[in-house]
């Protein structure tokens, strides 16, 4: 179990890597932009499947906070990085709460469709440090992140962006694992460098 965290976390660092390097390479080559993202998100009840029993749960709404860098790159494409942090929540109907702060590469695609509106569409994928508590005990361990969706950007500097989510955890010290799926919605600014 221990060899599969440490592939995971390996093939994550891969990824994060190959995200900046290809955000460097799009800097040097096309673009000296570097777009810095805040966002405020709403994560919708989602379901939480536990993996040990087999079970979803339903789940509480929950609130994060998420930043995000992108550099330019050719023809419309952004690759990056980003940081997700999660108010925690509780399964419905459990005295437990539980919270995924995920760390990831971005890609995204932008549509103009005017002068102050553009389109996108994004893809993350990465890690998630996880926390769950059950009678006042912690089990932190982590697990994949992937999200894919889009949005808009008003006036280049506003963004409202919809993803669709899946965290996943390791809280049961077995093979088998728990995730946490859900929709997002965020609001933010992005900051031009």
């Amino acid at each position: 179990m221990i060899a599969k965290k440490i592939i995971g976390l390996a093939i994550t660092t891969i990824i994060l890597i190959l995200g900046i390097n290809f955000s460097a390479s799009a800097l040097s080559v096309e673009s000296d932009k570097i777009t810095l993202v805040g966002k405020i998100g709403f994560q919708f009840a989602g379901q939480y499947h536990e993996g040990l029993t087999n079970t979803q749960h339903a789940s509480q709404d929950g609130y994060s906070l998420s930043s995000e860098f992108l550099v330019d790159g050719p023809q419309n494409f952004a690759f990056g990085g980003g940081i997700e942090y999660q108010l925690r929540r509780n399964r419905i109907g459990h005295d437990d709460d539980y919270r995924f702060i995920p760390l990831y590469a971005v890609g995204k695609y932008t549509i103009p469709l005017g002068e102050s509106v553009d389109l996108f569409i994004n893809g993350k994928v990465g890690y998630n440090f996880a926390s769950y508590k059950n009678n006042g005990a912690f089990i932190n361990r982590g697990g994949t992140y992937v999200a894919g969706g889009g949005g808009f950007i008003l006036g280049n500097m506003y963004i409202f962006e919809l993803n669709y989510a899946v965290y996943g955890g390791d809280f049961n010290f077995q093979a088998k694992k728990d995730n946490y799926a859900t929709f997002n919605v965020a609001f933010g600014v992005n900051l031009d460098f």
